[in-house]
C-alpha cells in the first residue's frame, strides 16, 4: 500500500517533532476548559437570551405571516361576498329598474322641494331609514343567498322609496297647482 506524502513525511521525522514539549501549565488549562465544558457548566443568561431572541423573531415572523394571511382572506371574503350578491339575476334587474325610476323622480322632486326644504329633510331622513333596512337586508342575504324572502323584501325596499317619491311628486304638484290657482284669483 502506498503511503501519503505527508504520513511518509511524518514517520520520518519523528524525532524532530518531539523534541519540543509543551509547558505542563498549558495542559492544565486546556484540562480546565474541558472539564467546564463536560461539567455542564453553561452560562444560562447568554443562553435564555438567544432562546429568547430566537422566539421573539419566531413570534413576530408568524403575526405578520396571520396579518398577511387575514387581511387576504378579508379581501378574499370581501370580494366573495359581492359576487354571491351580484349572481343573483333577480335581484340585478330590480335594482336597476327601481335605481333608474328612483333616479328619475328624485330629478322630478328636486325642483319642488327647494319651496319646501323640510320635506326634503324628511325625505332624506326616510331615505336613511330605508337605506339601513336595505343594508342589513343585504347582510342577510349573504349569510343565505337562496332566501327568497330576503330577495322579496329588498324589492319591496325599492318600491316603498318608488311609492314614496310619486306620492310626493303628486302632492307638491297639487300643491303647486292650487298656488296658481289661487294666484291667479288675485289677478282677477
Amino acid at each position: 500500500m502506498k503511503q501519503d506524502k505527508l504520513e511518509k513525511f511524518l514517520t520520518e521525522n519523528r524525532e524532530k517533532f518531539d523534541l519540543y514539549d509543551p509547558d505542563p501549565e498549558l495542559w492544565d488549562k486546556i484540562n480546565q476548559e474541558n472539564r467546564k465544558i463536560l461539567t455542564g457548566r453553561i452560562k444560562w443568561r447568554s443562553l435564555l437570551w438567544k432562546v429568547a431572541a430566537v422566539a421573539g423573531i419566531f413570534m413576530i415572523s408568524f403575526l405578520v405571516f396571520e396579518l398577511i394571511h387575514f387581511q387576504e382572506l378579508k379581501t378574499a371574503w370581501k370580494t366573495g361576498k359581492e359576487k354571491k350578491e351580484l349572481n343573483i339575476p333577480e335581484l340585478q334587474e330590480a335594482s336597476i329598474y327601481y335605481s333608474s325610476l328612483i333616479q328619475s323622480q328624485m330629478q322630478k322632486v328636486q325642483p319642488l322641494l327647494s319651496t319646501y326644504p323640510d320635506l326634503g329633510s324628511e325625505l332624506n331622513r326616510d331615505f336613511s331609514e330605508l337605506d339601513s333596512i336595505c343594508l342589513e337586508l343585504k347582510q342577510d342575504l349573504k349569510d343565505n343567498v337562496s332566501n327568497q324572502e330576503v330577495i322579496e323584501a329588498l324589492i319591496q325596499n325599492y318600491r316603498i322609496k318608488l311609492t314614496i317619491l310619486e306620492d310626493l311628486v303628486n302632492q307638491l304638484e297639487k300643491s303647486d297647482q292650487i298656488q296658481s290657482k289661487k294666484n291667479t284669483n288675485y289677478d282677477l
